[in-house]
């Protein structure tokens, strides 16, 4: 069952990730006047995501190993 909902999970996190980097970059630039450029924030949505899928593979201490 974890297999046919894993894309729609995927998906959902995705956009929930999405919205705290835009978030988190907004608040940024509202306290410290610098912003973070498109491909920077894509980069680090990129690593977010890779995390979230090798956890939901392997588990999450095999995430965070991934990610060190």
């Amino acid at each position: 069952m974890m297999d046919a909902l894993e894309p729609y999970i995927l998906e959902i996190l995705g956009i929930i990730i999405t919205a705290a980097i835009a978030f988190a970059a907004a608040q940024l630039k509202r306290w410290t006047g610098i912003e973070i450029e498109a491909k920077h924030r894509e980069a680090l949505h990129s690593a977010m995501m890779s995390g979230v899928e090798s956890a939901m593979q392997n588990g999450p201490s095999k995430a965070a190993d991934m990610l060190v």
